[in-house]
């Protein structure tokens, strides 16, 4: 999982410097990319989305109850 979540980072930078050929590293960094996008659902990836969503929940719920009790 360590190595999904760091490829788009390290290709996109090996890109954006141009470390070795410019077109194999973008292509590298889309493949990178759709493969972490691919495995959010089956790993703990999808706890990234359900951060925001639980917070904006929170926030909702907490937001209610403030109104309630004025």
């Amino acid at each position: 999982m360590l190595a999904i979540a760091v490829a788009p980072f390290l290709t996109g930078f090996m890109a954006h410097h141009q470390i070795f050929n410019y077109t194999l590293m973008i292509h590298l960094h889309i493949l990178a990319g759709e493969i972490m996008l691919i495995s959010i659902p089956f790993t703990k990836f999808i706890h990234m989305i359900y951060f925001i969503i639980v917070r904006v929940v929170l926030m909702s719920n907490d937001l209610r109850i403030k109104e309630l009790k004025i």
